[in-house]
């Protein structure tokens, strides 16, 4: 029997024809749940909805025609290792010769066939067109098949008689492919790219749902799980104020409430109210970590997606040796995902999977929590996102506990959307002591013995990893008796794990935290004993003490601040905070709004302009540049290089300490995922200097992975005094 009696379209020998019979069965499910978003979005940007359904559906139906190429059917029947011409570019010529409905004069049928896999870019096939090989099977049933599928779901007739051929001008049909997007004006390629992530997603979802054989679960199935799980949570007793009002309101809202007022499941309720699908934005990995395994609890079928995600998901997952399949099975196909705010925001450049965000922005409810906790950059950037994807009405949640009203009314102003604001102030029983110190926050260890003998649990949270260090080893060759925990961002991902669980966990310690425990914790300890930050900053700080206010003697005490702070904070936000709290009483949300307004007020906003027009001068350049639809050919890697979304003043790369070298290389050997994961286990983001860049490798000769040789311990870090690094500005 010749390989062309029966084409096969998967290494499991399934039939074209049954892999594009389960490819439509997935499309009308989708369409489905999603046709009215779809619908009333497009037609903001003037584009019929039954020509891009349309389009859609033949991409659906031809996108793997190329397989009838005979040298696939060998590969799949003889050698999988084996190289066939792409039949991605087999089909998509096949298109570009027998269908033309375009939208925005291009042929979009025959654009997501030609890039579903591979991201689209300025020299997609232009210079590997050559198809002087090709040795089409016979398609008569095929066509037969797709033409039959046409006249049952678009109810019309389109013939596909026109056969493609090996000659030489199939590369100026690429190259005209291409020269029709670059020739579009730049509002048509911004409406272009849209209309290309939705359709370019939806192939994708029919067509890996298909290959995997599994279930659909796109959707959320909401029923009771919010509402049980909050009643299975200690000393429930009904909804507060916070989520009585969250679970009816409808549209785009900014909430402000306290910190430990049940944000989180507030939010959840928000989402059931508004969409079916959720998208859960964070500022930091350990935040997005410890969300992913609450909302886990909730709804198990849970996507998260930051650069070492890969550690916190099931490695039995399927597709798990497949990077493509594995990022769509465990994020993009989830009804709920969580991520950190940089892998969101690249998207804005088409940077990584671009369209994927984008898709998945546009028929998601997407909450921002912790709104506060960004610089000038990384704020504009978010800014920037929330006005574009509101041109598909998606609908938007902003938390904080702490938000300005200057940066309320920026959010308002910049992105078009009509959001509406609502404040909660939950006065606990018990309130923290406040005493503000007139000493340094390097003579907090006599503060911190006397606080030892009435308290268990004592929290100290500094500026910089210099201070904290300082302070943790004068901590340790002053104290006894007590367990001691140093925890900052320059620990290796499997130190850092285990640093958080004692902290969190231990009911005797002294934590010793940069402002990372600002966010990344959800502690709640007995004192505090803190250096002066930006008074958003130490409100973040006070909610990590006496969290729910059920502690009658807990203190806080605020030290002035060290020189070194300059390079994280603005001076003149740390000396208004430290004033405020000397010469006012705090007893409420009410006065942290007061302080934050005093502090935030027009110089920070025309700081926060300043910088929200250089980042849309700078990403206009960028679009342009990759014509709005093609992926921008730089790493995530290379784009922290460049500080594209966050203000730094030295760029990190993500690298092992070389102790642990030997270990993983020889994990790779085993088997190239698992060693992924152990590397990514054993990795810190690094400052990359002048200083530090003669000390960083290649990992085995690979461009992406990198060791380096300063010293390393996991009670303190990695340590740069050897290459002279002033550790205050880690």
């Amino acid at each position: 029997m010749s390989y062309c009696d029966k084409i096969i379209a998967k290494s499991n020998k399934q039939a074209l024809t049954e892999h594009t019979e389960q490819c439509i069965y997935n499309y009308n499910i989708l369409k489905d749940k999603i046709d009215n978003i779809i619908d009333n979005g497009i037609k903001n940007i003037n584009v019929n909805p039954e020509i891009f359904w349309e389009n859609s559906f033949i991409s659906v139906l031809f996108h793997d025609y190329g397989k009838h190429d005979l040298s696939f059917q060998e590969k799949m029947n003889e050698d999988i290792n084996k190289k066939a011409l792409p039949h991605a570019l087999i089909s998509a010529i096949k298109l570009y010769y027998n269908y033309n409905n375009p939208i925005f004069n291009i042929n979009m049928a025959s654009l997501c066939a030609l890039s579903h896999h591979s991201m689209l870019g300025s020299n997609l096939f232009k210079k590997n067109s050559n198809l002087s090989n090709l040795n089409l099977c016979d398609d008569t049933d095929f066509i037969k098949f797709t033409e039959n599928k046409i006249n049952s779901v678009l109810n019309k007739k389109i013939y596909f008689n026109k056969n493609v051929e090996p000659k030489d001008y199939n590369s100026f049909i690429i190259k005209n492919i291409h020269h029709s997007i670059e020739n579009l004006n730049k509002n048509d390629r911004e409406q272009l790219r849209i209309i290309y992530a939705l359709m370019e997603n939806i192939l994708h979802f029919c067509d890996w749902s298909s290959s995997s054989g599994n279930k659909i679960n796109f959707f959320i199935n909401y029923g009771n799980k919010i509402y049980e799980y909050l009643k299975s949570k200690e000393n429930f007793k009904g909804l507060n104020a916070l989520q009585e009002y969250t679970k009816t309101v409808k549209g785009s809202t900014i909430i402000e409430s306290t910190t430990g007022s049940g944000k989180t499941e507030a939010s959840l309720l928000w989402a059931k109210n508004n969409s079916n699908k959720i998208f859960y934005i964070l500022p930091t990995m350990n935040t997005s970590n410890e969300v992913y395994f609450r909302l886990k609890k909730i709804f198990n079928s849970v996507g998260i997606l930051h650069s070492t995600s890969d550690l916190i998901m099931d490695p039995s997952d399927p597709g798990k040796n497949d990077d493509f399949s594995k990022l769509y099975s465990k994020t993009f196909f989830m009804p709920v995902m969580v991520s950190t705010v940089d892998q969101i925001l690249y998207s804005l450049y088409n940077i990584n999977r671009w369209d994927s965000i984008l898709f998945n922005s546009y028929i998601s409810g997407i909450i921002f929590d912790e709104i506060h906790a960004y610089d000038y950059r990384t704020t504009s950037h978010i800014v920037k996102f929330i006005s574009e994807i509101s041109k598909f009405n998606s609908n938007i949640l902003i938390m904080s506990a702490t938000i300005p009203e200057s940066l309320i009314d920026f959010i308002k102003q910049k992105s078009g959307v009509k959001f509406s604001y609502k404040k909660f102030d939950f006065v606990h029983k018990y309130k923290s002591k406040i005493t503000v110190m007139g000493e340094n926050i390097l003579l907090c260890i006599s503060k911190l013995k006397e606080l030892i003998k009435s308290f268990d649990k004592i929290l100290i949270i500094v500026n910089t990893i210099g201070t904290a260090k300082k302070i943790f080893q004068m901590a340790q060759d002053g104290i006894n008796g007590i367990e001691i925990v140093l925890f900052h961002s320059q620990f290796i991902y499997k130190d850092r794990q285990d640093k958080m669980s004692e902290i969190s966990n231990s009911k005797k310690i002294i934590a010793v935290c940069t402002q990372i425990a600002e966010v990344s914790l959800d502690i709640d300890y007995d004192a505090l004993i803190t250096e002066s930050a930006p008074p958003d900053s130490l409100i973040q700080r006070f909610g990590r003490v006496n969290r729910y206010g059920k502690k009658e003697n807990a203190q806080i005490y605020i030290y002035k601040w060290e020189e070194n702070s300059e390079y994280i904070y603005d001076k003149k936000y740390v000396e208004a905070s430290y004033n405020f709290f000397k010469n006012y009483k705090y007893i409420s949300n009410k006065e942290a709004k007061d302080i934050i307004n005093y502090t935030y007020n027009d110089d920070y906003r025309d700081a926060l302009e300043k910088k929200y027009n250089e980042v849309e001068s700078y990403l206009n350049d960028i679009r342009n540049k990759v014509k709005s639809v093609y992926k921008l050919n730089i790493s995530e890697l290379i784009a922290d290089r460049h500080n594209l979304i966050r203000c730094s003043d030295y760029p990190k790369i993500l690298a092992i300490p070389s102790k642990y070298y030997n270990d993983i290389y020889n994990e790779f050997q085993k088997s190239y995922y698992d060693g992924w994961r152990k590397y990514l286990s054993y990795s810190v983001n690094i400052p990359y200097t002048y200083k530090t860049k003669a000390h960083i490798k290649n990992f085995n000769d690979n461009n992406n992975m990198y060791y380096f040789d300063f010293d390393y311990n996991s009670s303190c870090g990695v340590n740069y005094e050897k290459i002279n690094i002033d550790g205050n500005i880690i």
